[in-house]
């Protein structure tokens, strides 16, 4: 089923896949957004060409979710809230993402029914003035990160299809993380069954070697990857003529001018160019990389019996992609063509959140009543947890917001060791869902804002299915509450 099914949505439930069939049910047809893409007024002829890959497998297939029969809790939408009088109880429609290998209708029940009540985020830190923010979760979408990238790249940010896809198209994404690489193929918007991947190897595998290489050649002792990430991604300033270093002066006060350069490591008194192992290492996991994507490929289409004339485009995408996305280009251009159009996502780590909501722009209707009052797009990823927050009428509302994907839980009062918040990276929250019933992501954490680095000690186990991980909902939830938080203006 397309991504661009189920316009004409009678009933807010929760279809249930036909497993007999193995198919999801029949679609509604969504015809002007299929005219926009093929030039025919025909919805079903995105598909007729003979290579659809819509259904035949027990994949959640289409950005709502077909639940399975054997599900014994059937979940569906929520009732509208009320206000308890304590204050406004914001009704929220979620749009999350997961990896393409965990895009299954089993995991997607599994995010449903742990995310599909009301839930209060309590910042309890005294610099947070006690606040609480109620909201209730009234409807959960689901997409595979690898649609919501190709989205985010061919539809423009007034919500309109750019012209870079078309229907029978088969386009591969490649998301470069800093603790995974996932892959995935995709026609039109729908993910190709079974394709999806994901590899142990990502961006923090280079910066660990880097840091080992840089350990062996200086015997300086450790070096944290956390330190090498940021010398290759920011330049600091090295006097030309006395080596002092700065990040902001232009001028030293030995009369030279300072240079911004990256890759430059401080060690004791003394400063190092280390551009010779990062460009050694780079070269070396990027190698890797193309050799594991040739080996997709080759399962693609030799295994799999797709055509590779129907490959249009290779999208490359994450954090990573910042760093090894020039260097795999040109490697990759060397097995796959001169005709087949290689490029790097803009925005790569913003991809996932501003692809869900430019779905809700070409797809959601603009008009007409609504049962919630915002929409919130939230991607936890390994390294980082990203959400921005949009109106009914698709207006985006506040700055989109950013945290570490890590928490800290505090430790009794009583205890000499309480970690106390940090008032200018730490969230100290609480959260709880209502009713007697508690769910993944309920208690007391630390969550700290992107610039803390790693003072919260849990941090996301890429190994661990994010359905199925408590730390992916505590982030959900604090993420929401934030941008609620922000949308009330309320001042932290």
């Amino acid at each position: 089923m397309s991504y661009f099914d189920k316009e004409n949505h009678q009933s807010d439930e929760v279809q249930e896949l036909d497993q007999d069939q193995g198919q999801s049910p029949d679609p509604a047809s969504f015809e002007s957004v299929i005219s926009n893409i093929t030039g025919s007024n025909n919805a079903n002829s995105m598909f007729d060409d003979g290579m659809s890959y819509s259904g035949g497998d027990e994949r959640a297939s289409g950005f709502d979710f077909y639940e399975d029969e054997s599900e014994s809790d059937e979940v569906k939408p929520q009732e509208q809230a009320q206000p308890d009088g304590d204050g406004e109880i914001i009704d929220i429609h979620l749009g999350v993402v997961v990896s393409p290998d965990e895009f299954t209708s089993e995991n997607i029940a599994v995010l449903k029914k742990n995310l599909m009540s009301q839930r209060n985020v309590k910042f309890c830190s005294e610099q947070f003035n006690g606040r609480m923010i109620q909201y209730n979760i009234v409807d959960v979408d689901v997409m595979p990160d690898a649609v919501t990238a190709l989205m985010d790249d061919v539809i423009d940010d007034d919500g309109e299809l750019n012209g870079k896809t078309y229907a029978s198209a088969v386009n591969i994404v490649i998301d470069i993380g800093y603790g995974t690489t996932d892959v995935a193929a995709i026609q039109g918007f729908d993910l190709i069954p079974d394709s999806g991947m994901q590899f142990a190897f990502a961006a923090n595998d280079a910066f660990v070697d880097i840091a080992h290489e840089i350990e062996r050649k200086y015997n300086c002792g450790y070096i944290e990857a956390a330190y090498v990430a940021n010398i290759v991604r920011y330049p600091l300033g090295v006097c030309g003529g006395c080596g002092a270093v700065s990040t902001s002066a232009k001028t030293c006060s030995c009369g030279d001018d300072f240079q911004m350069k990256k890759n430059m490591i401080k060690i004791g008194r003394q400063t190092f160019d280390v551009s010779d192992i990062v460009n050694h290492v780079f070269n070396e996991k990027t190698d890797a990389l193309a050799a594991i994507f040739k080996r997709y490929l080759d399962s693609l289409f030799k295994v799999r019996g797709i055509n590779r004339s129907s490959l249009d485009t290779i999208l490359i995408v994450g954090g990573g992609s910042e760093l090894f996305g020039k260097l795999l280009k040109e490697k990759l251009a060397t097995f796959v063509g001169e005709y087949v159009e290689i490029r790097k996502a803009t925005r790569a780590i913003w991809r996932s959140v501003n692809g869900l909501s430019k779905y809700v722009m070409l797809k959601r209707e603009k008009s007409g009543k609504k049962n919630f009052k915002r929409y919130a797009f939230v991607d936890v990823g390994n390294f980082a947890t990203k959400a921005k927050l949009m109106g009914t009428d698709t207006r985006e509302i506040g700055k989109p917001v950013e945290l570490l994907t890590r928490i800290a839980t505090p430790v009794p009062l009583g205890s000499i060791a309480l970690r106390k918040a940090h008032p200018l990276m730490d969230l100290s929250l609480e959260i709880t869902s209502d009713g007697n019933a508690s769910r993944m992501g309920d208690g007391e954490y630390f969550v700290s804002h992107i610039a803390n680095r790693g003072k919260n000690l849990r941090l996301r186990n890429s190994l661990t299915p994010k359905t199925h991980d408590e730390l992916v909902y505590v982030m959900i939830n604090s993420a929401i509450g934030v941008l609620l938080a922000r949308d009330k203006s309320m001042e932290f």
